[in-house]
């Protein structure tokens, strides 16, 4: 799915964040959105997923035969991972991996193959309150990789990664390059060393 955003910009407050863009990302492109610390790597990110509304412009999702889709239904063609983004703690993690394979498709089978896959095997009736950053970083990366998705969104995806982590991420990302159209926020060269193109905030 291609990602076509017209002079979006964005404002907080007096503070323009994003000045006004206009960009294309191209279906089963992989684009690195790059900069230093407070560059508004993040916030472009958010609004190229849908997830802030822009102060100005415009956002199209168009899937491979020129059809605009509608938000409601380009969000449900969407995975997004950050390291701010929020889990239903109170939940364990077989009640959540049910619950979220209950609203969207997948390649899951069940809880315990699905933690097997993520690294954090022997967990699964634990409340996800009590995993630690990296374990939690896994289960969303995880989450996102084996839900079906035109478009994956990614900011700093190793934060909080150990070594073996770190190289499990790269392991699974290889796998869905040029499948899906993916989208990273990272001012860490690895992370987006195999991106086709880099835009310098």
């Amino acid at each position: 799915m291609k990602i076509h955003a017209e002079n979006i910009s964005k404002r907080f407050h007096r503070d323009w964040i994003i000045s006004p863009q206009t960009l294309t990302i191209e279906s089963t492109e992989c684009v690195a959105l790059i900069g230093t610390n407070g560059s508004g790597k993040s916030t472009l990110l958010q609004l190229l997923a849908s997830l802030l509304v822009p102060t100005t412009g415009s956002l199209s999702y168009i899937t491979s035969d020129n059809k605009i889709l509608s938000l409601s239904s380009a969000v449900l063609q969407c995975t997004y991972v950050a390291p701010y983004q929020e889990l239903i703690e109170e939940l364990t993690v077989d009640e959540f991996l049910s619950w979220h394979f209950s609203l969207r498709v997948g390649d899951f089978t069940n809880s315990k193959d699905f933690l097997s896959y993520a690294g954090i095997p022997g967990s699964i009736h634990k409340e996800i309150r009590f995993f630690s950053s990296g374990m939690k970083q896994r289960l969303k990366l995880g989450i996102a990789f084996r839900t079906a998705a035109a478009i994956t969104f990614l900011d700093e995806p190793t934060s909080y990664l150990d070594a073996q982590g770190i190289k499990w991420y790269e392991e699974e990302i290889k796998k869905l390059f040029h499948q899906r159209t993916i989208v990273l926020a990272s001012n860490i060269e690895k992370e987006y060393q195999l991106a086709d193109r880099t835009l310098l905030l």
